[in-house]
C-alpha cells in the first residue's frame, strides 16, 4: 500500500470514535519503515491518548502503526 491511499483517510477507534484523518505518515528512518499515522488537527480525545505534536491550536498527533486494528473505507484503532 502507498501512503498517498491512506492520505485523507478518516481514522476512528475501536468504540467508532472519530480521531481525526491522516495528514501524513512518520517514517523511522534506521528501518526504513512507518512507523505512525500523523492526524492533522485531532480531538482532545486523541491528544490525551497519543500525545501532541507540534504547537498548533488544533495539534497534531502520531499514532503508532501498533495501535493500528485495521484498515479499509477507514482506519480502525486502538486506544487502551
Amino acid at each position: 500500500m502507498r501512503a498517498t491511499e491512506i492520505i485523507e483517510k478518516k481514522v476512528i477507534d475501536t468504540n467508532g470514535n472519530e480521531i481525526g484523518e491522516v495528514e501524513d505518515v512518520e517514517i523511522d528512518w534506521d528501518t526504513k519503515a512507518v512507523s505512525g499515522l500523523i492526524i492533522g488537527g485531532a480531538g482532545e480525545m486523541a491528544q490525551r491518548i497519543f500525545g501532541r505534536l507540534g504547537a498548533r491550536s488544533t495539534p497534531d498527533v502520531v499514532i503508532p502503526v501498533e495501535k493500528v486494528m485495521g484498515m479499509g473505507e477507514v482506519i480502525i484503532v486502538q486506544t487502551s
